[in-house]
């Protein structure tokens, strides 16, 4: 999946660089139709039964519209509002967004986990989840620490290098889940781990805003 759209709420919260942050999403955005598929189809070698067929049933066609209806064109229109805003009106504006762009990633971050979480908690499996949120909690905090030696590498200024660390450590799993719940409805426990990152990324992203603010 491409970098999360919740990354630029982030960074502009942490006063990085919006439109960097604007820009490797579309970038991503724009690559994931092509790299998607593959990698569907790659994991869809390496199972078998309904998870094969469902896999590069949704790697076919579905995957590739999806993004460029939700993903794709949102973002460019991000990125023409930010260019067509004066400096004096998004500094107005900054505060009202601050807050609707926390309303809006709990409104997401319930209704992604409300698709699967009943059958989880009528049937839980205490190992599965446990392993989980181990794997997620590790990669998402490589991938927030990757963002910073990267900027670090390049001697990033801090507001590209806040947009970094998290477009990194951010993908877009509500994409993610929205996809596996129209291939792999009959399997709900695919979808633990990407909502558990989903849940991960905002608790590393709670974490790196707050040394954030504390070195200003």
């Amino acid at each position: 999946m491409p970098i999360a759209g919740a990354s630029t709420a982030w960074a502009q919260n942490s006063k990085g660089n919006l439109s960097l942050s604007l820009g490797l999403i579309l970038l991503t955005t724009l690559f994931s139709p092509l790299v998607t598929p593959v990698v569907l189809h790659a994991v869809g070698y390496a199972t078998i039964g309904d998870y094969s067929e469902d896999l590069h049933e949704l790697a076919q066609g579905a995957a590739i519209s999806f993004l460029g209806v939700w993903v794709i064109f949102p973002s460019l229109l991000g990125i023409l509002t930010n260019l067509a805003l004066s400096d004096e009106s998004s500094t107005k504006i900054l505060p009202y967004a601050k807050i609707l762009n926390l309303f809006v990633l709990l409104l997401l971050n319930y209704s992604n986990a409300s698709i699967s979480l009943p059958e989880i908690i009528i049937n839980p499996d205490w190992d599965f989840l446990f392993l989980s949120m181990v794997i997620v909690s590790i990669l998402c905090g490589l991938m927030f620490a990757l963002g910073f030696y990267i900027s670090k590498i390049y001697s990033l200024a801090r507001a590209e290098k806040i947009s970094m660390m998290f477009a990194l450590g951010m993908n877009n799993n509500g994409s993610g889940l929205v996809l596996a719940s129209m291939a792999l409805s009959d399997h709900p426990r695919v979808m633990l781990p990407l909502m558990i990152y989903t849940l991960i990324q905002h608790l590393f992203a709670v974490y790196v805003d707050r040394i954030l603010s504390t070195h200003d």
